[in-house]
Protein backbone atom coordinates (compact mmCIF):
# COMPACT_ATOMS: atom_id res chain seq x y z
CA UNK A 1 0.00 0.00 0.00
CA UNK A 2 1.05 2.97 -0.82
CA UNK A 3 -0.13 6.91 -0.53
CA UNK A 4 2.52 8.41 -2.99
CA UNK A 5 -0.51 9.39 -5.48
CA UNK A 6 -2.19 10.63 -2.45
CA UNK A 7 -2.95 14.31 -1.79
CA UNK A 8 -5.00 14.15 1.71
CA UNK A 9 -7.40 17.33 2.31
CA UNK A 10 -6.40 20.07 5.22
CA UNK A 11 -9.48 18.82 6.53
CA UNK A 12 -10.32 15.10 6.72
CA UNK A 13 -12.72 14.31 7.69
CA UNK A 14 -14.07 10.13 7.64
CA UNK A 15 -17.72 9.40 7.58
CA UNK A 16 -19.77 7.17 6.67
CA UNK A 17 -16.68 4.46 5.42
CA UNK A 18 -13.63 2.52 6.63
CA UNK A 19 -9.99 3.47 5.90
CA UNK A 20 -7.31 0.89 6.41
CA UNK A 21 -4.47 3.51 6.97
CA UNK A 22 -1.32 1.45 7.32
CA UNK A 23 -0.38 2.63 3.84
CA UNK A 24 -0.12 6.20 4.81
CA UNK A 25 3.03 7.84 5.40
CA UNK A 26 2.15 11.51 4.00
CA UNK A 27 1.78 14.19 7.19
CA UNK A 28 -1.78 15.06 7.58
CA UNK A 29 -3.44 18.06 9.09
CA UNK A 30 -7.17 18.00 10.90
CA UNK A 31 -8.63 14.73 11.04
CA UNK A 32 -12.50 13.87 12.25
CA UNK A 33 -13.57 10.36 12.40
CA UNK A 34 -17.13 10.86 12.67
CA UNK A 35 -19.96 9.08 13.70
CA UNK A 36 -19.74 5.36 12.20
CA UNK A 37 -16.60 5.48 10.50
CA UNK A 38 -13.68 3.70 11.08
CA UNK A 39 -10.05 3.94 10.83
CA UNK A 40 -7.14 0.81 11.48
CA UNK A 41 -4.77 -1.05 10.02
CA UNK A 42 -4.32 -4.49 8.54
CA UNK A 43 -4.11 -7.80 10.35
CA UNK A 44 -0.95 -9.58 10.68
CA UNK A 45 -0.20 -13.12 10.70
CA UNK A 46 2.70 -15.23 11.52
CA UNK A 47 6.03 -14.20 13.68
CA UNK A 48 7.96 -14.40 10.58
CA UNK A 49 6.30 -11.03 9.43
CA UNK A 50 6.93 -9.42 12.26
CA UNK A 51 5.12 -6.05 13.11
CA UNK A 52 4.31 -5.12 9.46
CA UNK A 53 0.83 -3.71 9.84
CA UNK A 54 0.29 -0.73 12.10
CA UNK A 55 -1.57 2.54 12.02
CA UNK A 56 1.10 5.15 12.40
CA UNK A 57 0.28 8.64 11.52
CA UNK A 58 1.62 11.85 11.90
CA UNK A 59 -0.93 14.91 12.05
CA UNK A 60 0.50 18.68 12.77
CA UNK A 61 -3.45 19.54 13.42
CA UNK A 62 -6.01 18.07 15.74
CA UNK A 63 -7.50 14.91 15.85
CA UNK A 64 -11.14 14.07 16.64
CA UNK A 65 -12.98 10.91 17.09
CA UNK A 66 -16.67 11.69 17.24
CA UNK A 67 -19.05 9.86 19.30
CA UNK A 68 -19.57 6.28 17.46
CA UNK A 69 -16.50 6.95 15.66
CA UNK A 70 -13.32 4.28 15.78
CA UNK A 71 -9.59 4.35 15.45
CA UNK A 72 -9.79 0.19 15.75
CA UNK A 73 -6.51 -2.25 15.46
CA UNK A 74 -8.80 -4.78 17.42
CA UNK A 75 -7.87 -8.40 16.68
CA UNK A 76 -5.22 -7.30 14.11
CA UNK A 77 -1.73 -8.65 15.77
CA UNK A 78 -0.44 -11.81 15.44
CA UNK A 79 -2.11 -14.64 14.28
CA UNK A 80 -2.93 -17.64 16.88
CA UNK A 81 0.30 -19.03 18.26
CA UNK A 82 2.48 -16.53 16.94
CA UNK A 83 4.33 -13.60 18.10
CA UNK A 84 7.06 -13.38 20.85
CA UNK A 85 4.70 -13.94 23.86
CA UNK A 86 2.34 -16.70 22.05
CA UNK A 87 1.84 -20.04 24.26
CA UNK A 88 4.12 -22.76 23.56
CA UNK A 89 3.24 -26.20 22.42
CA UNK A 90 2.58 -29.30 24.70
CA UNK A 91 0.01 -28.31 27.64
CA UNK A 92 1.33 -24.50 27.71
CA UNK A 93 -0.70 -24.28 24.13
CA UNK A 94 -3.45 -24.57 25.78
CA UNK A 95 -2.94 -21.19 27.21
CA UNK A 96 -3.93 -17.46 25.83
CA UNK A 97 -0.95 -15.13 24.65
CA UNK A 98 1.26 -12.38 26.83
CA UNK A 99 2.40 -8.73 26.10
CA UNK A 100 2.04 -6.15 28.72
CA UNK A 101 0.57 -8.67 31.26
CA UNK A 102 1.09 -12.65 31.28
CA UNK A 103 -1.94 -14.64 29.45
CA UNK A 104 -4.21 -16.76 31.97
CA UNK A 105 -2.68 -20.59 32.95
CA UNK A 106 -4.88 -22.89 31.89
CA UNK A 107 -2.00 -25.19 31.70
CA UNK A 108 -1.05 -25.00 34.97
CA UNK A 109 2.83 -24.99 33.69
CA UNK A 110 3.25 -21.27 33.49
CA UNK A 111 2.76 -18.52 30.59
CA UNK A 112 4.59 -17.03 27.78
CA UNK A 113 6.98 -14.08 29.25
CA UNK A 114 5.87 -10.44 28.54
CA UNK A 115 7.60 -8.84 25.85
CA UNK A 116 7.86 -4.70 24.69
CA UNK A 117 8.22 -1.30 26.23
CA UNK A 118 6.50 0.29 28.63
CA UNK A 119 6.88 4.19 27.91
CA UNK A 120 6.71 3.90 24.41
CA UNK A 121 4.93 0.61 23.21
CA UNK A 122 4.65 -0.18 19.70
CA UNK A 123 4.74 -3.72 19.38
CA UNK A 124 1.52 -5.71 18.36
CA UNK A 125 -0.48 -8.51 20.88
CA UNK A 126 0.43 -12.20 20.62
CA UNK A 127 -1.84 -14.79 19.18
CA UNK A 128 -3.66 -17.11 21.74
CA UNK A 129 -3.84 -20.78 21.23
CA UNK A 130 -7.27 -21.23 19.64
CA UNK A 131 -7.51 -19.35 16.49
CA UNK A 132 -7.12 -15.57 18.15
CA UNK A 133 -5.38 -12.90 17.15
CA UNK A 134 -3.73 -10.54 19.04
CA UNK A 135 -4.18 -6.52 19.50
CA UNK A 136 -2.81 -4.59 16.58
CA UNK A 137 -0.92 -1.19 17.06
CA UNK A 138 -2.19 2.62 16.78
CA UNK A 139 0.76 4.91 17.18
CA UNK A 140 -0.41 8.47 17.05
CA UNK A 141 1.23 11.81 16.92
CA UNK A 142 -0.63 14.90 16.97
CA UNK A 143 0.43 18.09 17.63
CA UNK A 144 -2.68 19.70 18.44
CA UNK A 145 -5.34 18.09 20.74
CA UNK A 146 -6.89 14.74 20.88
CA UNK A 147 -10.52 14.07 21.42
CA UNK A 148 -12.09 11.09 21.93
CA UNK A 149 -15.49 11.81 23.06
CA UNK A 150 -17.98 10.15 25.15
CA UNK A 151 -18.85 7.05 22.85
CA UNK A 152 -16.20 7.16 21.15
CA UNK A 153 -13.18 4.79 20.67
CA UNK A 154 -9.28 3.85 20.07
CA UNK A 155 -8.81 0.30 20.74
CA UNK A 156 -6.50 -2.71 20.11
CA UNK A 157 -7.82 -5.51 21.97
CA UNK A 158 -7.23 -9.11 21.59
CA UNK A 159 -9.32 -11.27 20.25
CA UNK A 160 -11.90 -13.64 21.59
CA UNK A 161 -12.83 -17.27 20.64
CA UNK A 162 -15.19 -20.35 22.34
CA UNK A 163 -12.44 -22.35 23.85
CA UNK A 164 -9.06 -21.94 24.73
CA UNK A 165 -6.51 -19.16 24.72
CA UNK A 166 -7.41 -15.37 23.96
CA UNK A 167 -4.85 -13.13 21.83
CA UNK A 168 -3.06 -10.16 24.05
CA UNK A 169 -3.97 -6.78 23.98
CA UNK A 170 -1.86 -4.51 21.75
CA UNK A 171 -0.64 -1.47 21.33
CA UNK A 172 -1.81 2.38 21.79
CA UNK A 173 0.91 5.00 22.01
CA UNK A 174 -0.68 8.45 21.39
CA UNK A 175 1.43 11.81 21.92
CA UNK A 176 -0.75 15.01 21.54
CA UNK A 177 -0.62 18.39 23.05
CA UNK A 178 -3.82 18.03 25.06
CA UNK A 179 -6.11 14.88 25.58
CA UNK A 180 -9.42 16.01 26.14
CA UNK A 181 -13.24 14.24 25.96
CA UNK A 182 -15.13 11.22 28.27
CA UNK A 183 -14.63 7.90 25.65
CA UNK A 184 -12.99 5.09 25.59
CA UNK A 185 -8.73 4.00 24.61
CA UNK A 186 -8.21 0.10 25.56
CA UNK A 187 -5.88 -2.65 24.62
CA UNK A 188 -7.23 -5.44 26.81
CA UNK A 189 -6.48 -8.80 26.18
CA UNK A 190 -9.06 -11.44 25.04
CA UNK A 191 -11.65 -12.78 27.56
CA UNK A 192 -12.12 -16.78 26.84
CA UNK A 193 -10.91 -20.13 27.79
CA UNK A 194 -7.52 -18.67 28.96
CA UNK A 195 -7.49 -15.13 28.57
CA UNK A 196 -4.55 -12.73 27.13
CA UNK A 197 -3.14 -10.18 29.01
CA UNK A 198 -3.24 -6.54 28.75
CA UNK A 199 -1.68 -4.84 26.30
CA UNK A 200 0.21 -1.31 26.50
CA UNK A 201 -0.93 1.92 26.75
CA UNK A 202 1.22 5.00 26.51
CA UNK A 203 -0.11 8.80 26.73
CA UNK A 204 2.40 11.60 26.41
CA UNK A 205 0.50 15.23 26.32
CA UNK A 206 3.34 17.59 25.46
CA UNK A 207 1.55 21.22 26.36
CA UNK A 208 -1.14 20.23 29.51
CA UNK A 209 0.17 19.73 32.88
CA UNK A 210 -2.20 17.17 34.13
CA UNK A 211 -5.10 14.54 32.72
CA UNK A 212 -7.88 16.58 33.96
CA UNK A 213 -8.95 17.25 30.48
CA UNK A 214 -9.75 13.40 29.67
CA UNK A 215 -12.46 11.74 32.60
CA UNK A 216 -13.22 8.56 29.87
CA UNK A 217 -11.74 5.05 30.36
CA UNK A 218 -7.69 4.14 30.00
CA UNK A 219 -7.37 0.30 30.09
CA UNK A 220 -4.92 -2.47 29.40
CA UNK A 221 -6.91 -5.28 31.81
CA UNK A 222 -6.33 -9.08 31.16
CA UNK A 223 -9.22 -10.93 29.65
CA UNK A 224 -11.39 -12.09 32.22
CA UNK A 225 -12.64 -15.95 32.52
CA UNK A 226 -11.92 -16.67 36.46
CA UNK A 227 -9.06 -17.96 38.23
CA UNK A 228 -5.92 -19.34 36.70
CA UNK A 229 -8.04 -18.56 33.61
CA UNK A 230 -7.69 -14.68 34.10
CA UNK A 231 -5.23 -12.41 32.30
CA UNK A 232 -2.52 -10.51 33.79
CA UNK A 233 -3.03 -6.44 33.78
CA UNK A 234 -1.00 -4.54 31.01
CA UNK A 235 0.61 -1.58 31.57
CA UNK A 236 -0.75 1.97 30.98
CA UNK A 237 1.52 4.95 30.72
CA UNK A 238 0.68 8.41 31.63
CA UNK A 239 3.28 11.67 30.93
CA UNK A 240 2.14 15.43 31.20
CA UNK A 241 4.33 18.41 29.71
CA UNK A 242 4.78 19.16 33.42
CA UNK A 243 6.18 15.65 34.46
CA UNK A 244 9.22 16.02 32.28
CA UNK A 245 10.51 12.66 29.74
CA UNK A 246 10.94 9.30 31.62
CA UNK A 247 8.96 10.56 34.75
CA UNK A 248 5.43 9.90 34.64
CA UNK A 249 2.92 7.57 36.01
CA UNK A 250 2.50 4.29 35.03
CA UNK A 251 -0.88 2.13 36.01
CA UNK A 252 -1.48 -1.21 36.14
CA UNK A 253 -4.89 -1.68 37.01
CA UNK A 254 -7.14 -5.39 36.57
CA UNK A 255 -10.67 -4.21 37.67
CA UNK A 256 -11.66 -6.91 35.34
CA UNK A 257 -9.40 -9.92 37.75
CA UNK A 258 -9.91 -11.68 40.31
CA UNK A 259 -8.09 -14.18 42.49
CA UNK A 260 -4.19 -13.67 42.55
CA UNK A 261 -1.94 -16.60 41.46
CA UNK A 262 1.79 -16.84 41.32
CA UNK A 263 1.94 -17.62 37.45
CA UNK A 264 0.23 -14.68 36.30
CA UNK A 265 1.17 -11.08 36.94
CA UNK A 266 2.52 -8.36 35.00
CA UNK A 267 6.14 -7.96 34.76
CA UNK A 268 8.60 -5.38 36.00
CA UNK A 269 10.23 -4.60 34.22
CA UNK A 270 8.76 -5.53 31.00
CA UNK A 271 11.28 -8.65 29.77
CA UNK A 272 14.83 -9.54 31.86
CA UNK A 273 17.40 -7.87 29.91
CA UNK A 274 15.87 -5.07 28.86
CA UNK A 275 17.56 -1.62 28.16
CA UNK A 276 14.36 0.30 28.96
CA UNK A 277 15.32 2.88 31.91
CA UNK A 278 12.10 3.23 34.56
CA UNK A 279 14.28 5.45 37.06
CA UNK A 280 11.89 8.35 36.87
CA UNK A 281 8.29 6.91 36.69
CA UNK A 282 5.83 6.50 39.49
CA UNK A 283 3.66 3.33 39.63
CA UNK A 284 -0.05 3.29 40.72
CA UNK A 285 -1.11 -0.61 41.44
CA UNK A 286 -5.09 -1.37 41.98
CA UNK A 287 -7.80 -3.52 41.73
CA UNK A 288 -6.49 -6.95 42.04
CA UNK A 289 -3.39 -6.75 39.70
CA UNK A 290 -0.25 -8.22 40.51
CA UNK A 291 3.59 -7.25 39.83
CA UNK A 292 6.28 -9.75 39.71
CA UNK A 293 10.07 -8.06 39.47
CA UNK A 294 12.30 -9.54 37.14
CA UNK A 295 15.59 -7.75 37.98
CA UNK A 296 16.48 -5.33 40.36
CA UNK A 297 15.32 -1.94 39.71
CA UNK A 298 14.65 1.36 41.12
CA UNK A 299 11.35 3.94 40.52
CA UNK A 300 10.80 7.26 42.15
CA UNK A 301 7.41 5.25 44.16
CA UNK A 302 5.13 2.89 43.99
CA UNK A 303 1.48 2.79 45.18
CA UNK A 304 -0.34 0.01 45.50
CA UNK A 305 -4.50 -0.37 46.54
CA UNK A 306 -6.23 -3.22 48.23
CA UNK A 307 -6.09 -6.71 46.79
CA UNK A 308 -2.81 -6.27 44.99
CA UNK A 309 0.49 -8.07 45.09
CA UNK A 310 4.29 -7.54 44.68
CA UNK A 311 6.50 -10.48 44.33
CA UNK A 312 10.12 -9.44 44.62
CA UNK A 313 11.62 -13.09 42.96
CA UNK A 314 14.77 -12.48 45.10
CA UNK A 315 15.43 -8.89 43.30
CA UNK A 316 16.08 -5.32 44.60
CA UNK A 317 13.57 -2.77 44.30
CA UNK A 318 14.63 0.90 45.27
CA UNK A 319 12.21 2.99 46.05
CA UNK A 320 12.39 6.94 47.38
CA UNK A 321 9.61 6.08 49.68
CA UNK A 322 6.70 3.76 50.29
CA UNK A 323 3.25 3.33 52.34
CA UNK A 324 1.21 -0.06 52.92
CA UNK A 325 -1.73 -0.33 54.14
CA UNK A 326 -1.52 3.46 55.64
CA UNK A 327 1.63 3.09 56.97
CA UNK A 328 4.31 5.22 55.84
CA UNK A 329 7.75 3.43 55.82
CA UNK A 330 10.71 5.21 56.66
CA UNK A 331 13.88 4.92 54.88
CA UNK A 332 15.94 1.74 55.11
CA UNK A 333 15.63 -1.99 54.10
CA UNK A 334 12.74 -4.32 54.15
CA UNK A 335 12.37 -7.98 53.24
CA UNK A 336 8.60 -9.17 52.33
CA UNK A 337 8.16 -10.50 55.87
CA UNK A 338 9.07 -7.07 57.43
CA UNK A 339 6.66 -5.34 54.56
CA UNK A 340 3.89 -8.08 55.20
CA UNK A 341 3.43 -11.25 53.77
CA UNK A 342 0.03 -10.26 52.37
CA UNK A 343 1.05 -7.54 49.71
CA UNK A 344 4.55 -8.50 49.15
CA UNK A 345 5.93 -12.54 48.83
CA UNK A 346 9.38 -13.65 47.78
CA UNK A 347 9.36 -17.28 46.58
CA UNK A 348 12.84 -17.26 46.07
CA UNK A 349 14.31 -15.48 48.84
CA UNK A 350 17.39 -12.69 48.76
CA UNK A 351 14.52 -10.14 47.62
CA UNK A 352 13.90 -6.65 49.85
CA UNK A 353 12.53 -3.49 49.11
CA UNK A 354 15.39 -0.55 49.64
CA UNK A 355 13.07 3.44 51.14
CA UNK A 356 15.69 6.49 50.62
CA UNK A 357 15.90 8.91 52.91
CA UNK A 358 14.43 11.27 50.79
CA UNK A 359 11.38 9.75 49.65
CA UNK A 360 7.75 11.38 50.33
CA UNK A 361 4.32 9.08 50.64
CA UNK A 362 3.55 5.86 48.29
CA UNK A 363 0.21 4.36 49.47
CA UNK A 364 -1.29 1.21 49.91
CA UNK A 365 -4.89 1.66 50.76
Amino acid sequence: RSDAQVTYPANWTISGYKVWGDGISKLLTNVPVASGAWLGHGRNGATSMGDFYRLNLTLVGNLTVQSNGQINADFCGYANKNGPGAPSGGTGGWDGASYGGKSGDNSRDGTAPTYGMILTPTNIGSGGFDAAFGGGAIILSVAGTTTVATGGLISAMGDVQPNYGGGSGGSIYLTTANLTGGGTIRADGGSQGAAGGGGRVAIVQTSAGNFSGFNGLISAFGGKVGGLNDGAAGTIYKQSASDGAGHGQVLVDNTTRGVWTNTVWTSIPAFTNTTESLAGTSWLVRSNANLRLLNSMKAQSLTMLATTVLELGGNTLTLNALTVTNKVYTAGTYTATQLGGVSFIDAIGGGKVVINARGTGVFFR
